[in-house]
């Protein structure tokens, strides 16, 4: 990867500018072609220094098995000279052995501290080194680029040379030979009468002299045939009719013969062609058929002599069959590196030592859909929020030289961004130096998105805990490790990071408690159910807690078992509870005691009926038996009906006692009909005296309820009373209370009494708060304690407005019978005036 982004026209200015450089170092081998090495060397330094902006350029050239160097230095930004021997004993001296020079270091000289970057020319420095320097700067990798191209083409014209070399000193020893039979024939011609012996010497040393050059051709390392000027072969030496296996004659068709394989045959005949038509050197490589039958691979290297007095062309044929099989092995191994790196499921990338993108795989292109070209602009699909750390870090990575990883948001093709993990890897050179970057992209996106969905779960959880004052724990068996969560551990009061164990625990549980907790925790070894149950605990502060502990046992298929539970800190409720109930007592006791006044007419008015009953019904009796004769019959059923009379008085004031003392309460079935029929007799003479119409509709198939009879009748009478102040006015029209009793679909009893007063002004759940009253002389306990009474009894209170006028209060208790019953609407209706 690169830390930075070259705009376009400046990156395509230097590769324009690099390839010309590159495209005029492979033109000079046409320069220098024939040449000797100082030649060879002149023209590379003058080319290099038109190239590269460098203070010290020096190359050393030489011939292998030849101790003479060719030393030359060149100063491109000075006009002064500068001695190349000098520069060269400086550096053996400054660097060492040539095998062992760093890649780069600082050379000082008569001009100055130089940092110098060197390229061997040829395998391990066997042809010499060409050596660049800058004052104060290191070779960018274009110029490192430039350099290794020179002395790759350098080392091609030494060898070249060198083929020259050999070539030359072959063509002067033939001369020599030819020479000497030129001048024994002058020496022989000055005598006319030797001429026939001197001819007969001069034929035997020419037979000595070609068996002489054929020796010379066959003791040469390779294989090597002679052609005439039309490209007739000639001469092969042994090697090459050994290895072929085939005569001169069949060389000499070696057009038509089998010899060249027949893929590369065309393309041989065509350069060939092309060189003896043009008389110039050819170079190709062409897999040539053994004495076996096998091919091997050869190059093929032809050199024209225009010098008449030798052969016209000489072929050398170099075998080159196992850098050819270790090229296609390697080239086989990098596509096969290839596949598998385009096939594995993970965005691979690799990048140059300075940290550009040079390679993305397959996967990396086809998720971002980036070309393959532009793997240096991989940056383009990196979430803006991401880049700039992801580039720091990169950054840091590059200098420090090791490995080091990232996370951050790639986009896919289609636009979307998912998370991934960005891991890379040096690879270093002999010299220690990074030579490679290679990474790898791994999408975490799931991860991340299970990541935070895990830590919104697990802060939910923290949060429900601190919220509902519960606190999670796990116990294991085997080993009795306990793991409580924070808020447990504060419940019990626990410093953060504290050990704990079950006899920690154990301490903080209240003394009358740790029985049941000793019971509970041997039913839980014991493999018994463990239902939730109740204990207190002291806090670390002393304070006494309620606690409620639920809890069950895990068994997994290794059989070790964990329990694991939660635990509810009910303290605040346990104490809301007991003051709720203590104050539900009073106020019962308080709204009792407030309805005695108004109740006191209500039974002197019912009272008052059977009383007058008992006087008029005894007076009677008198007379009747005051008459003349007495009658007895008569005087009987008035004595019956003043016994009557004075039961339903005794019933009358025996109800109000038992509604207003303070006992606890006593369920057992009740007909709701029958008690609501009771309070209406009470509360009858207040209807009568605010003429007010109370319309009973009970339902005859109601089912018996479970409560209290007179604390039922409590909340009927203060349901009733309401409806009557709600309609007390005498402007309330019409003015009419209705008491309903019926079965809901879902099973329960309800009784209901709605009024056509003025209706609900004030929210519905504040009219059943504590001392909240609509009434001027009103305290607001009525209904507060009479939903205490409904709630006590598992049932509902309810209000709502009527959609005409005034608004209806009831409450539903379930029902005692067994069989649900089914809603039957509301029964029989009767009018009370």
């Amino acid at each position: 990867m690169v830390d930075f982004v070259k705009s376009a026209a400046p990156r395509d200015d230097w590769r324009r500018r690099c390839m010309s450089d590159l495209i005029t170092l492979v033109a000079l081998p046409a320069m220098w072609s024939g040449g000797d090495l100082y030649q060879i060397g002149s023209i590379l330094l003058d080319a290099l220094q038109a190239m590269l902006d460098v203070d010290l350029l020096y190359l050393r050239l030489m011939l292998p098995d030849d101790p003479e160097l060719v030393e030359l230095a060149r100063l491109p930004t000075s006009d002064v000279a500068i001695d190349a021997l000098e520069v060269g004993a400086s550096l053996d001296s400054a660097l060492g052995p040539l095998s062992a020079w760093p890649a780069s270091a600082n050379l000082s000289l008569e001009q100055g501290l130089m940092v110098i970057a060197h390229a061997q020319v040829g395998l391990g420095a066997a042809a010499g080194v060409l050596v660049a320097g800058c004052h104060g700067r290191l070779l960018s990798q274009e110029e490192r680029l430039v350099l290794n191209v020179g002395a790759n083409q350098a080392a091609l014209a030494v060898n070249e040379a060198a083929r020259h070399v050999g070539q030359a000193k072959l063509a002067a020893m033939l001369e020599e030979r030819i020479s000497e039979r030129t001048m024994e024939l002058a020496t022989a011609s000055v005598a006319l009468k030797k001429e026939i012996a001197e001819r007969e010497q001069t034929e035997e040393a020419l037979r000595q002299s070609e068996r002489t050059a054929r020796r010379l051709v066959d003791s040469m390392p390779g294989m090597v045939a002679i052609l005439s000027t039309e490209g007739v072969v000639e001469a092969v030496n042994s090697q090459l009719t050994r290895y072929c296996g085939v005569g001169l004659q069949e060389f000499r068709t070696w057009q038509h013969a089998d010899i060249i394989h027949h893929d590369d045959l065309p393309r041989a005949i065509r350069i060939f062609n092309e060189a003896i038509a043009a008389e110039q050197n050819f170079d190709l490589e062409v897999r040539v058929k053994g004495s076996a039958g096998d091919y091997r691979w050869f190059q093929v290297h032809g050199v024209p002599f225009r010098d008449p007095s030798t052969a016209p062309w000489y072929v050398f044929l170099t075998d080159v069959d196992d850098r050819r099989r270790a090229e296609a092995a390697r080239a086989a191994n990098e596509r096969k590196l290839q596949e598998i790196v385009d096939a594995i499921p993970v965005m691979a990338w690799a990048a140059a030592p300075s940290g550009e993108v040079e390679y993305l795989n397959e996967p990396w292109l086809e998720f971002s859909g980036i070309a393959a070209d532009e793997a240096d602009r991989w940056w383009t699909v990196v979430h803006p929020d991401d880049l700039a750390g992801l580039l720091k870090t990169w950054e840091e990575v590059l200098h420090a030289g090791v490995p080091g990883e990232a996370e951050a948001r790639i986009r896919r093709r289609d636009g979307q961004y998912r998370w991934f993990l960005i891991r890379s890897n040096p690879v270093f050179a002999e010299d220690g130096s990074v030579a490679r970057w290679y990474g790898t992209n791994t999408d975490i996106d799931d991860r991340k998105k299970a990541e935070d969905k895990l830590r919104h779960s697990e802060m939910l959880l923290a949060e429900g805990e601190r919220m509902s004052h519960t606190g999670t724990f796990c116990w294991q068996l085997a080993t009795d490790d306990v793991i409580f969560s924070d808020e447990l551990s504060r419940i019990f009061g626990f410093e953060k990071d504290t050990v704990i164990t079950m006899e920690a625990v154990a301490k903080r549980v209240h003394p009358d408690d740790r029985e049941v907790l000793a019971r509970r925790r041997d039913e839980i070894r014991a493999g018994s159910y463990n239902p939730e149950y109740q204990a207190r605990i002291i806090s670390g502060d002393g304070s006494v807690r309620y606690l409620r502990v639920v809890a069950r046992s895990l068994e997994y298929p290794d059989g070790h078992v964990e329990c694991i539970g939660a635990g509810q800190d009910i303290t605040e409720r346990r104490l809301a509870e007991e003051a709720r109930d203590r104050f539900r007592a009073e106020l019962s006791q308080i709204t009792r005691v407030m309805s005695l006044g108004m109740m006191t007419a209500a039974i002197a008015h019912e009272v008052n009926q059977p009383l007058s009953g008992i006087i008029t019904n005894a007076s009677t009796s008198l007379r009747l038996l005051a008459a003349t004769p007495p009658n007895v019959e008569g005087a009987l059923e008035a004595a019956r009906r003043t016994i009557r009379d004075g039961q339903r008085a005794s019933d009358v004031v025996g109800k109000v006692r038992a509604l207003f003392r303070k006992q606890p309460a006593t369920l057992q079935p009740l007909d709701l009909n029958d008690a609501a029929r009771e309070v209406v007799d009470l509360i009858g003479s207040d209807l009568q005296r605010n003429r007010i119409a109370l319309r009973l509709d009970l339902s005859d198939q109601l089912p018996a309820v479970e409560g209290d009879r007179v604390q039922l009748q409590q909340v009927i009478m203060n349901l009733l009373r309401n409806a009557i102040d709600a309609i007390r006015e005498p402007t309330h029209q019409p003015r009419e209370i209705a008491l309903r009793t019926a079965i809901t679909t879902e099973g329960l009893v309800e009784l209901a009494v709605q009024d056509t007063g003025s209706g609900i002004a004030t929210d519905i759940e504040q009219l059943f708060t504590a001392f909240h009253t609509t009434k001027n002389d009103g305290m607001g306990i009525g209904l507060s304690v009479s939903r205490s009474i409904v709630e006590g009894h598992n049932g509902q209170m309810y209000a709502s407005p009527n959609e005409k006028a005034g608004a209806t209060f009831g409450f539903r208790l379930p029902s005692n019978s067994a069989p649900q019953a089914q809603a039957t609407g509301f029964g029989q209706t009767r009018t009370l005036r």
